[in-house]
């Protein structure tokens, strides 16, 4: 969140890691159902006055409620800049395992940035550039699918080989299954803001862990 930058949030909370955790759980509001968000947000904003954190929250909190979490803005004034959770929640997206951020979108644009290294190409030179980097991208593809039929080759053989370990697929798996739990109604408690931090909680420990 840029929020939190501009309201000198990490120097507040750096030498907290509860304070730390409370901010990723409000990160991780974003995997709910959109219905159950504003209701979350008010567990969260009572869990951090119980550990009489407000202080340092105040002002993220205050944004993130007129800006993200209310529900909708005046239809009058459509330009308010409100992001209801209907937007930003990515509960369903995670379930069907579908992109949650278009990272990939401006990977690609950075990428295409950094091949070409100048700016404001004539169109013809543009062009030739663009073919070199997507030929570029199919010798790669081309090395990846020759190690892809080497390790199947090996495998086949029956040789021992070190494990791949995709970071990305690791988290969006945990995210995965705490999406399915947390429909399965395994999160439901009574009073249920108890289950609500479970799962914020939950989801905060899959967003920091490191998976090695």
């Amino acid at each position: 969140m840029k929020a939190a930058q501009s309201f000198d949030l990490f120097r507040k909370i750096a030498k907290s890691p509860l304070k730390k955790q409370h901010y990723v759980m409000l990160w991780a509001l974003a995997f709910l159902l959109p219905a159950d968000i504003p209701a979350a947000f008010d567990v969260m904003v009572q869990h951090i006055r119980q550990h009489h954190h407000e202080a340092n929250f105040k002002d993220l909190l205050d944004y993130m409620e007129k800006t993200w979490v209310a529900p909708m803005c005046n239809p009058n004034r459509p330009m308010l800049g409100k992001f209801p959770p209907l937007i930003w929640s990515v509960h369903t997206h995670t379930l069907i395992n579908e992109d949650r951020t278009n990272n990939k979108v401006e990977g690609w644009h950075l990428k295409i940035n950094r091949f070409m290294e100048s700016c404001h190409l004539s169109f013809y030179v543009f062009l030739n550039e663009l073919k070199k980097f997507f030929w570029s991208k199919e010798d790669r593809r081309r090395e990846q699918q020759r190690a892809t039929i080497e390790r199947a080759a090996h495998i086949e053989i029956s040789k021992v080989l070190s494990p791949i370990r995709d970071f990305n697929s690791l988290q969006s798996t945990a995210f995965r299954i705490l999406c399915q739990n947390y429909q399965n109604q395994l999160y439901v408690t009574n009073p249920q803001s108890a289950g609500t931090i479970r799962f914020l909680s939950e989801v905060a420990d899959a967003l920091t862990k490191k998976y090695q």
